[in-house]
């Protein structure tokens, strides 16, 4: 979670947010955005670029910043599992039964996030909606795509499995593109 005081937003794995964030790195704290000789507070070798936020704070450890109105977005829950398993490569079933170890399958609810400061948006028709309520430009760079191929599909047990476990992700996504209906 990242809240500068006046807009935060909840990084949910493979739904968008990581985008957000480089937009929230580069527009937010353009003292990162310095020549590369001269990067003394952007480690580009961290993987992701909320290590390098300041103004982070782990839900784990500091529930206090859900009182204060923060993003989230909000895909549809079968494909961001589907693409967290064609990330993580492995099977839907190593998928949910590693959900609670490995945040790429943490599920929307089961991280505290379906609560009335959250403001949601629907991935990816809002992504710039969302970017207009973090004051960050529209222009968007595309990160993280994976082909459908390398997708896998869920077999009977696993769509059961997967729908009981991320019945309240269902939900939510239902809710969030229901009140979006017909501006996409």
């Amino acid at each position: 979670m990242w809240h500068n005081g006046d807009v935060g937003m909840a990084l949910v794995t493979r739904s968008g947010s990581h985008t957000l964030f480089k937009q929230i790195l580069k527009y937010q704290y353009p003292e990162n955005n310095q020549s590369e000789e001269n990067k003394s507070s952007y480690d580009q070798t961290i993987w992701h670029p909320v290590k390098n936020l300041s103004n982070l704070y782990d839900l784990k450890c500091d529930n206090f910043v859900l009182n204060k109105e923060f993003a989230v977005m909000v895909r549809n829950p079968l494909e961001r599992f589907r693409s967290a398993c064609a990330r993580k490569q492995c099977s839907p079933i190593g998928g949910l039964t590693t959900m609670q170890e490995d945040v790429h399958f943490w599920s929307i609810h089961s991280m505290g996030l379906i609560v009335t400061t959250a403001k949601f948006f629907l991935f990816p028709c809002q992504l710039k909606d969302c970017m207009n309520y973090l004051n960050l430009p529209t222009n968007l760079e595309k990160l993280n795509g994976e082909s459908d191929d390398k997708k896998p599909n869920l077999n009977q047990e696993e769509a059961e499995l997967f729908q009981a476990i991320y019945e309240k992700d269902i939900e939510l996504y239902n809710n969030v593109k229901e009140k979006c209906h017909g501006r996409f």
